[in-house]
């Protein structure tokens, strides 16, 4: 089975482009400040030369794009003798260099944004630096004065990816200033001075906000404290719903490349074949049974650190929950950490200890043995606290694999290595207000034994297989780990790529949705006439729409009277379909499904050639509309010197003891090194 991904293959027209636009680039002198809010571009670009689009490349240059006729040699001049920290030449883009020919891709994806009137007086300076599309957020009861934002771009690896921002409206933010603590407005103060955007009515994108609009409702890219901003993967109710839907942002963004840029270059997405399967059915999680296994002979100690009498309720709720998995004993105590294989420890949320300036529990465990902390509120306040519990336990059983030193929770014989695996992986961390990184690295033996051990990149004596590891990360961005068996080097990248579904034929059926009735059964006697030969004349369906006589009709009166979620409606329904067009609705039936998103239910692989190959982990469990989540394509690389052996480790991804009942995306050793991490 073939399919097609974000990643785009881009073909520019030179000769339009040489056409219809200039290119430049600018070069600042301070390179420590960054442009987002360099007030002189801002105010150079407004009136004197009107943009049509800008791409920011880091903190030190930015790429122009204004229509063939700007005069140049007065933009230079201009410049040359202007009080700015910047210098202009013009831009050689070279379609040989996939840099080059990117950026190009870059400047006509935020040309997208430019305003289509027809008015003069409604044109501007479009220097957002990147194509930033307005999401409805009256349907999705989002706070009054923010806005959901589609951050559209293409990556260094030509893959379009959105981003989902809040934007919220700076007045309200400024009122909100206004009553902080003096700690709380120096944390925020540098928003005051961040650049200002206006919605565009005409191409329902952000731009920036000038000191002529200063009079309009201007928004700062800015979250919420205490929310998180949400956009479904996939929603198909309607039209609107699949636009504004993070799929239906991909889908509109690319139709929108092809009717407005079609003149200046092709896409086309990347498409892969020939890829091998395996299905995902190992659980732990899901069956009791397989937990309960997992669970012989280890104590459990449930620690109450808070001791009332509501915290007390939840420890003798959550010893409960336990037992309906396990038989094993289970002490709840007052005073401690146990001796016991796994420890459960009670305690406050930590903006509790913050409030009552107390010390919170939460700290680094020292004492040896598996501990898996518990918020008060978590067990009261879920619908389903046995899923609570479940994770917990199997958190509890990583920790305790690692301090025992041995896997527990899956059979590592059965991959096959003759020699050690090990497995590497990197964190940021801030030291002596200093940003530093910790390589972990764990070595996993024939027997599934584990050996750990780290280093950190500002250590003075490293050697020369630390130096090496750094290396790798250093050349590669988008490193997400490194496995090395025997002289062989396998990487794990992510680039930022996913599986795209039928985008084209889910809005088409959305479409059809919202299609008229055709005449032949437009009124209730004449379908009643049309569905007799199927269900026969006295069928309670057939008197239904006979009696709305010369009425007409409509879908939902359809599905209404047809009960589409029985089988007999879902009969009607697809004879509807089969032979008058009649779409009642986007099928979200498990087949329909798998016909439009091929990531489900397995594991994906395959390798591109010698030292390339790609993977994905489809989704695992039901399959519906609101489980569907995009799927991430890692690639695989060698050093250049290694054979690729990725595949022997696909199986260490079929496990649903890493997220929820969910697949892990890389494989579950990883796990085990951000857990040990966490403790360094």
């Amino acid at each position: 089975m073939s399919f097609y991904s974000n990643r785009l293959i881009i073909e520019l027209k030179k000769k339009n482009l040489d056409r219809d636009f200039e290119f430049f680039i600018i070069t600042k002198s301070d390179q420590k400040k960054n442009w987002f809010g360099a007030k002189e571009l801002d105010e150079f670009l407004t009136d004197n030369y009107k943009a049509k689009a800008v791409l920011y490349s880091g903190w030190e240059s930015a790429y122009l794009m204004f229509n063939s006729d700007v005069d140049s040699h007065n933009l230079k001049y201009t410049i040359a003798n202007s009080n700015v920290d910047f210098t202009i030449e013009k831009y050689q883009y070279d379609l040989s260099d996939m840099k080059s020919v990117r950026i190009i891709a870059n400047l006509l994806l935020n040309y997208l944004a430019l305003s289509k009137s027809k008015f003069t007086q409604y044109h501007f300076s479009n220097i957002t630096g990147k194509l930033c599309l307005y999401l409805d957020k009256e349907k999705r009861g989002y706070r009054k004065g923010a806005l959901k934002i589609a951050e559209v771009k293409l990556n260094s690896k030509n893959c379009i990816t959105v981003d989902i921002s809040t934007y919220r409206e700076f007045l309200g933010f400024l009122k909100e200033y206004n009553n902080y603590n003096d700690l709380k407005k120096e944390k925020y103060k540098r928003y005051l001075k961040e650049p200002k955007y206006l919605v565009d009515g005409s191409t329902g994108s952000l731009r920036r906000n000038f000191d002529k609009d200063k009079d309009t409702k201007s928004y700062i890219k800015l979250g919420i404290d205490g929310t998180k901003v949400n956009v479904d993967s996939l929603s198909i109710k309607s039209v609107e719903d699949f636009q504004n839907c993070r799929l239906g942002i991909y889908n509109r963004v690319l139709k929108s490349i092809k009717t407005n840029l079609s003149d200046y270059m092709n896409i086309e997405f990347s498409k892969y074949d020939d890829l091998s399967s395996l299905e995902l059915k190992n659980t732990v999680l899901k069956n009791n049974k397989d937990l309960t296994k997992l669970l012989i002979g280890k104590s459990i100690n449930i620690y109450n650190t808070i001791t009332d009498t509501e915290s007390k309720k939840i420890s003798n709720k959550l010893k409960g929950l336990i037992q309906s998995i396990t038989e094993n004993s289970i002490i709840v105590t007052e005073k401690g950490v146990a001796d016991s294989d796994l420890n459960f420890v009670i305690i406050y949320s930590k903006d509790k200890y913050l409030r009552d300036k107390k010390e919170d529990p939460y700290i680094k465990d020292s004492s040896g043995n598996a501990t898996q902390h518990i918020v008060l509120d978590t067990l009261e306040n879920s619908k389903k606290p046995e899923i609570i519990v479940k994770t917990l336990l199997k958190e509890l059983l990583i920790k305790n694999d690692i301090l025992k030193g041995s896997i527990s929770l899956f059979n590592w014989k059965v991959l096959g290595f003759n020699s050690d695996v090990t497995f590497i992986s990197r964190k940021s961390r801030i030291e002596s207000k200093r940003k530093i990184y910790i390589y972990s690295i764990l070595v996993v033996n024939t027997e599934g034994n584990l050996k750990f051990e780290h280093f950190k990149s500002n250590s003075f004596d490293l050697s020369s297989k630390q130096l090496d590891i750094i290396e790798m990360y250093e050349h590669r961005y988008f490193v997400e780990g490194i496995i090395k068996w025997d002289d062989n080097i396998n990487i794990i990248n992510n680039y930022g790529e996913i599986v795209l579904p039928d985008l084209e034929l889910l809005e088409n059926q959305l479409h059809e949705v919202n299609s008229p009735i055709p005449d032949s059964i437009a009124t209730g006697i004449k379908l009643a006439d049309e569905l007799t030969p199927m269900l026969g004349n006295d069928h309670s369906v057939v008197n239904e729409f006979r009696l709305l006589g010369q009425n007409k009709l409509s879908k939902k009166a359809i599905s209404k009277t047809i009960n589409l979620k029985s089988k007999e409606g879902k009969s009607i329904r697809d004879f509807l379909l089969e032979n008058y067009s009649l779409r009642l609705k986007v099928s979200r039936s498990k087949e329909s499904l798998k016909s439009i998103l091929i990531n489900q239910g397995e594991i994906k692989y395959s390798e591109l050639d010698n030292d390339h190959a790609l993977y994905f982990v489809g989704q695992r469990g039901a399959l519906n509309e609101r489980n569907i989540s995009t799927c991430s394509i890692r690639r695989i690389e060698s050093d250049g010197k290694s054979k690729l052996f990725f595949d022997k480790l696909l199986p260490t991804m079929d496990v649903d003891f890493v997220s929820l009942g969910k697949s892990t995306v890389v494989p579950f050793p990883f796990k085990y090194l951000r857990e040990y991490t966490n403790k360094i």
